[in-house]
């Protein structure tokens, strides 16, 4: 692996591709780990279309600005910069896509440096590696009957 590499990391859901997009972008705050949050007790949100912003607001009403829809192909890709820190860094990448497989769906992030190249983009990756795995899993518990 060299350090330029993407984080690749994929779940495996029991419903329909167009279920899972929806749930991961309609319903972010219900299932994203407050552990993986900037402020506690905050509110995520994720608008919808190119453009649309991935927010968390604090219950003081501090908002952070982690994000932009780059694409949105619903129900099969959806691409997202993702800004790290205080102050926030060049944006990375982060692409989901929902492939179906029959009665399920796989999701599989690629996490990917971007444009602008980090400093220390393998220790960056390796956070993302492990954060990845917590924030799919949380998805894939929140669709659990």
């Amino acid at each position: 692996m060299s350090a330029s590499d993407p984080v690749r990391q994929e779940v495996r859901v029991r419903c329909r591709p167009d279920h899972a997009f929806s749930v991961f972008t309609t319903r972010i705050d219900g299932w994203w780990p407050p552990s993986h949050r900037r402020f506690p007790e905050s509110t995520l949100a994720l608008g919808t279309g190119v453009g649309g912003a991935l927010v968390e607001t604090s219950v003081s009403g501090e908002v952070h600005r982690l994000g932009e829809v780059v694409r949105w192909e619903p129900p099969r890709l959806l691409c997202f910069s993702w800004r790290l820190g205080a102050p926030p860094t060049a944006p990375t990448l982060a692409f989901v896509r929902f492939e179906d497989d029959g009665e399920h769906t796989v999701v599989k992030v690629e996490h990917v440096e971007g444009p602008h190249a980090l400093p220390d983009w393998a220790r960056t990756a390796t956070i993302f590696r492990r954060s990845w795995r917590h924030v799919l899993d949380a998805f894939a518990a929140s669709l659990e009957p």
